[in-house]
C-alpha cells in the first residue's frame, strides 16, 4: 500500500480534531440551537467549507447529528427512566408527539411506543451497571506511544491514532490501549498509559513522539462493556471486582487492564462512544 504524504496525513488529522471540537461543543449543549457560523468558528473553517467537510467526516450534517443525538437521549429515557412518549418528545425538542414519532421511527426502525413497551415502562435495574464475559486473549505485541500526562489530553491520541489507522485502510475500532496507573485517574491528573498504533502509522508518529514496542500476555481476561464516559464506572468497579467476578468463579490477577477503542473518537459524542475493558483474570479459588 504506497504511503500517504505527510502532508496530506496531517492535513486529515487536522480536520478530524476540528471536527471533534463541534462534536463535543454539540453535545455538551445539546438543548440550545446552534448556527452553521457558529459550529464553523468553533471548528476554525470557513462557512463556505464547513458544511462539506463535517458532512465529509462525520457522515451526517450538522443538523442531522443534533437530531440523532436529541432523539437518542429520547431513546434512552424511554428505555430506561420510563418516560412517557410525550415527554421524551418535549425532551428531543418535538411539540407534537406524531412528529416526534415519525422521526423516531424513520431514525431508529421502530417506534417510541414499542421502545417503552420493550422496556417494561419501568425504570430499568441500576443495581448491576456493569456487563462482562470471559475471554481468551492470545500473547500480542503492539507498536505503542508510551503517554505519561493529564489523562484528558490523551483522548487526542486516540483521535489521531484512529485518523491514521483510516488512512491506512485499517479499522479505528482496533486500537488498544494499556493502563499502568489507576484506570480511573481523575481527568486533570496524571496518568501512565500505552496507546497501540499500527505500524504502517511508525513513518508518520514516530516524527512527532516516539514509538516502541510492547508485550501482551496472553491468558484470560473479564472483558467489560462500556458506552460513554468511562469514570461513570469508578462508582461500580470495586463491587465488580470484589463480588461479581468471585461470584462468577473468577477473580482478577496482577496485570494492566486493556481499553478497546471501538467508536471513532472523532465523530462520536462522549455520551455515545462504546468501548471494551479488558481485566486480567484467573479462576476463584474458594479455601
Amino acid at each position: 500500500m504506497a504511503i500517504a504524504p505527510i502532508a496530506r496525513i496531517e492535513r486529515f488529522v487536522d480536520l478530524r480534531r476540528r471536527i471533534h471540537r463541534v462534536i463535543e461543543f454539540i453535545d455538551d449543549n445539546l438543548d440550545e440551537e446552534h448556527s452553521l457560523d457558529q459550529l464553523a468558528e468553533i471548528a476554525c473553517i470557513s462557512p463556505f467549507h464547513f458544511h462539506r467537510v463535517y458532512s465529509r467526516i462525520v457522515g451526517r450534517s450538522p443538523v442531522a447529528t443534533i437530531r440523532h443525538l436529541r432523539l437518542q437521549r429520547a431513546a434512552v429515557a424511554l428505555n430506561h427512566d420510563g418516560t412517557s412518549v410525550a415527554n421524551a418528545a418535549l425532551a428531543a425538542g418535538y411539540s407534537c408527539s406524531q412528529s416526534f414519532a415519525r422521526a423516531y421511527r424513520r431514525e431508529f426502525g421502530h417506534s417510541p411506543t414499542a421502545r417503552r413497551v420493550a422496556a417494561g415502562g419501568a425504570s430499568a435495574r441500576q443495581d448491576a451497571p456493569i456487563s462482562f464475559s470471559i475471554v481468551k486473549r492470545p500473547p500480542q505485541r503492539l507498536d505503542v506511544i508510551m503517554y505519561d500526562g493529564i489523562r484528558f489530553q490523551a483522548d487526542g491520541l486516540v483521535i489521531d491514532a484512529q485518523a491514521y489507522a483510516q488512512l491506512f485502510g485499517r479499522g479505528s475500532c482496533d486500537i488498544m490501549s494499556v493502563y499502568f496507573d489507576d484506570l480511573f485517574t481523575p481527568a486533570n491528573l496524571h496518568i501512565r498509559c500505552a496507546f497501540g498504533i499500527h505500524a504502517e502509522q511508525r513513518p508518520a508518529l514516530s516524527r512527532h513522539m516516539p514509538v516502541s514496542t510492547l508485550d501482551l500476555e496472553g491468558g484470560y481476561y473479564a472483558c467489560v462493556r462500556h458506552r460513554g464516559r468511562l469514570l461513570d464506572l469508578a462508582p461500580h468497579w470495586r463491587h465488580f471486582l470484589h463480588h461479581r467476578l468471585p461470584a462468577s468463579g473468577w477473580v482478577a490477577r496482577p496485570g494492566e487492564v486493556l481499553r478497546q477503542f471501538v467508536s471513532d473518537r472523532a465523530i462520536t459524542p462522549l455520551s455515545q462512544r462504546l468501548g471494551y475493558l479488558y481485566v486480567p483474570v484467573g479462576p476463584w479459588i474458594n479455601h
